[in-house]
């Protein structure tokens, strides 16, 4: 999905997102459901799930996808934060929030093609606090990786501002 298009030194997923499936109802209640518990154990999972690879290495931090300020005030929280606080907590690696921020409001994703969706979300972010954050090896969380773009441009906009090794744990991958 990503090879070749940046650099990514680790990628995950923990479940297979299938249209009417079991980890869609489970997303549907996390984002739309405010269900913030679910996301925080469903990250929990993850982790030890991560934990059993004999291949895995922790990361150094944990930063979530942002939400922009008006989509964030409107649900109250940010889904793929909760699914980072879990990972946090099981693997015990630091969570920060104030690293990787959205920096312009974009259309919702779910419509478009994967280079529309791309061109979406093209300089969307940006990176706020970065003292202390060079030559770490930094996981960006986010709940369901569908075309991938999002993390693309995330992931590029982390090699812009810092010399970091960039890894990416998605809670949910698209099936087709």
């Amino acid at each position: 999905m990503l090879k070749g298009r940046v650099r990514i030194f680790e990628a995950s997923a923990f479940l297979y997102f299938a249209k009417s499936g079991l980890a869609q109802r489970l997303m549907h209640a996390l984002k739309y459901g405010g269900d913030k518990a679910l996301g925080i154990q469903l990250g929990r999972f993850f982790a030890e799930e991560l934990i059993k690879d004999e291949q895995f290495i922790k990361p150094d931090l944990l930063v979530s996808v942002p939400l922009h300020p008006d989509k964030l005030s409107k649900r109250g929280y940010n889904q793929s934060e909760m699914i980072a606080l879990g990972l946090s907590e099981k693997l015990g690696v630091p969570y920060r929030n104030d690293v990787l921020v959205r920096v312009r409001h974009t259309e919702t994703q779910t419509r478009k093609k994967r280079f529309e969706r791309w061109e979406n979300m093209k300089d969307g972010f940006g990176v706020e606090a970065s003292a202390g954050l060079n030559k770490v090896h930094i996981a960006i969380v986010d709940d369901v990786v569908t075309t991938g773009a999002t993390l693309e441009v995330c992931a590029e906009t982390l090699h812009a501002h810092l010399e970091c090794e960039v890894s990416l744990f998605t809670l949910c991958i698209a099936i087709r």
